[in-house]
């Protein structure tokens, strides 16, 4: 009998089985992990695409922090925060040409030099008068004085 020497009895017959704790998805210890950097859009940026957090996932902290996108071995892709996956969704990318043609599209202001204001033209400050004899002028006792 081929393989009966590598079988034997329990020495416990209770249940062997126990359920999986929380220790991390096996998927997740078969991907390739990169760290990107939410943008305030709640958009990220991975491999030329812009995926786009949904709205039940956004969390306070997200943005501006760090996540870690796991690309599965099967293609798909996950993004975790800390302890929690987030659910992303592709995002339309605004293709450059179009971005360029709005901007050069907007009509300019042409620059218009504001007149200097009046209020301190007769100013000079070496001409002023110092600021102690003049306090004391006014009734107010010296510094650290009472």
């Amino acid at each position: 009998m081929v393989g009966a020497e590598l079988t034997g009895e329990a020495a416990n017959s209770d249940e062997a089985q126990r359920p999986l704790d929380k220790s991390p998805h096996l998927a997740a210890s078969w991907s390739h992990v990169e760290t990107r950097q939410v943008r305030n859009d709640y958009t990220l940026r991975v491999d030329e695409e812009l995926d786009q957090i949904e709205r039940p996932a956004m969390v306070s902290g997200l943005r501006g922090a760090d996540v870690r996108v796991e690309k599965r071995l099967e293609g798909s892709r996950a993004v975790r925060f800390g302890e929690r996956y987030l659910t992303i969704r592709p995002c339309a990318v605004a293709e450059k040409t179009q971005v360029q043609a709005v901007k050069a599209g907007r009509p300019r202001r042409p620059h218009t030099s504001k007149r200097d204001s009046d209020w301190n033209q007769n100013f000079d400050l070496k001409k002023a008068p110092r600021l102690g004899p003049a306090a004391q002028a006014a009734g107010y006792p010296r510094s650290g004085t009472e």
